[in-house]
């Protein structure tokens, strides 16, 4: 028992995070977002779907609820949230390369927003396989 109550501090730190970085998603109006699986979960789970992301960015793709990908397909935009910083200047390169503006916020995860058209991930990695 002592031992469970030994990790409500670090646990409770890390809900402060994740709850601030998706606060700080919304203040900036992202609505439909590309990530990585282990982002987009707590994001749509802790935004209660306000902010609807998709794992299609990866590396990690699985989905398990395809109508989030559905949506974020068909949304006029989505933000780019960055497994970490060195994902981010890639991701911003290659939206340099295809000349998309945008604004990059370091907040928990980098999050590239606000492009002047909207990127889907296969755009930018044409190479890589998307499953469902």
């Amino acid at each position: 028992m002592v031992n469970s109550f030994a990790q409500v501090p670090g646990t409770l730190r890390k809900d402060a995070r994740w709850r601030g970085f998706v606060a700080a998603l919304q203040e900036e109006g992202v609505r439909w977002c590309y990530t990585d699986f282990y982002l987009a979960t707590p994001i749509n789970f802790l935004s209660e779907e306000a902010v609807v992301c998709s794992a299609k960015l990866g590396p990690v793709t699985t989905e398990y609820f395809f109508a989030y990908r559905e949506q974020v397909e068909e949304a006029p935009e989505a933000a780019f949230v960055a497994v970490n910083r060195t994902s981010a200047k890639k991701l911003g390169r290659r939206l340099d390369e295809l000349g998309v503006s945008h604004e990059r916020l370091d907040l928990m995860k980098p999050v590239l927003l606000r492009l002047s058209r909207k990127v889907d991930p296969e755009e930018l990695f044409p190479h890589r396989q998307f499953p469902w």
